[in-house]
C-alpha cells in the first residue's frame, strides 16, 4: 500500500525593492502589473504574497507566515 502526502499549494513571494526605493506611483503601478501577470501565469493553487524590503509592514517575516497560513 502506498502512502501519499497531500501536495501543498505553491507560494510565490514578492519582495518589493522598487516601490521601497522610488516611492512613486509609477513604480507602484508597474509592480502591481507585474504581480497580476505572474498571478495569471500560475494556477489558482498558487499563493502570492508581497512584502516590502525596508518598510515596517508587511515585512519578510509577516509575508512568510502569511504563505504558511494559506497552506503553502
Amino acid at each position: 500500500m502506498s502512502h501519499t502526502t497531500p501536495v501543498k499549494k505553491q507560494g510565490i513571494f514578492f519582495i518589493d525593492f522598487v516601490v521601497t526605493v522610488r516611492r512613486d506611483k509609477d513604480a507602484e503601478r508597474e509592480f502591481g502589473f507585474s504581480r497580476k501577470r505572474v498571478k495569471r501565469a500560475f494556477p489558482t493553487s498558487t499563493c502570492l504574497n508581497t512584502v516590502f524590503w525596508s518598510f515596517p509592514a508587511p515585512n519578510i517575516h509577516m509575508g512568510l507566515n502569511s504563505l504558511l497560513s494559506q497552506g503553502c
